[in-house]
């Protein structure tokens, strides 16, 4: 998301480096009463919410990692 502040994306970027629990996930992050962002929770992809979110760009995303992983492409999201 081009609207994503710089100070959140390191956050993702440095919580990602700790701590990966699968090939596709979400990361919820929060920024603080400190004008901090933290780490709320990880979800898997088929378990979070996506809420307002681009569900399109989500979708087409996946398809590609999909695609650059080599799986069957029948298994694509659409």
């Amino acid at each position: 998301d081009n609207n994503l502040p710089s100070t959140a994306l390191k956050t993702a970027i440095f919580a990602i480096a700790k701590f990966k629990p699968a090939p596709v996930f979400i990361i919820d992050i929060a920024k603080t009463e400190n004008n901090e962002y933290k780490v709320i929770e990880y979800n898997t992809f088929n378990s979070a919410g996506l809420y307002a979110c681009n569900t399109m760009k989500i979708v087409q995303s996946i398809n590609q990692f999909l695609k650059r992983a080599g799986c069957d492409p029948t298994i694509l999201l659409f």
